[in-house]
């Protein structure tokens, strides 16, 4: 009769499961670990991967400030000789020009509109215009159009452009804008 009761196998201290039907701690952390921890792991690492696929698209479509150059070189010109032609008081020159567009940025396109019109001044006296193709340069590419004609016709030239003309200008080079 001296036996106490946990020699004969009873437990001296209930323990309280919360209802769950004699399942005591360990075996809820062993359910949590298997069970419920690799879902919210996923979860936080699918959200890793879609930020990432997310963030460098959008950061690399901005090309840090790079903005389209469009320029007009002129080629060829005719009916302006200075020897014979700036001593009158019109001139009608044709210019031969070339349209260019350096696009630098990698996802985007700059177009010259239709409807566009290139215009030939010197000294600020417009000389000569006429309309521009419609083109587009498209990712950090350069894309130019030839043959592109301007003109004029009975354009008054005012003197100080006339005596300031490339025949005056030094070394003899020709400088039309």
């Amino acid at each position: 009769m001296g036996r106490s009761r946990e020699y004969l196998g009873e437990r001296l201290v209930d323990s309280y499961d919360g209802g769950r039907g004699g399942e005591d701690c360990c075996e809820m952390m062993k359910g949590f670990c298997w069970n419920i921890l690799p879902g919210i792991l996923g979860a936080l690492t699918a959200l890793v991967l879609m930020s990432a696929l997310l963030y460098y698209p959008y950061k690399w479509s901005f090309d840090d400030g790079k903005s389209p150059e469009f320029s007009v070189a002129v080629v060829g010109v005719s009916r302006l000789d200075p020897d014979r032609d700036l001593g009158r008081p019109t001139l009608d020159p044709t210019f031969d020009l070339t349209v260019r567009i350096k696009e630098p940025r990698r996802y985007s396109v700059a177009c010259v509109e239709r409807g566009t019109t290139a215009a030939v001044s010197y000294r600020g006296v417009q000389l000569a215009s006429g309309p521009a193709p419609e083109l587009c340069g498209r990712n950090e590419n350069t894309t130019e159009a030839r043959s592109v004609m301007a003109w004029g016709h009975a354009k008054a030239v005012p003197d100080f452009a006339r005596s300031a003309s490339p025949r005056s200008s030094a070394a003899g080079t020709r400088r039309w804008t």
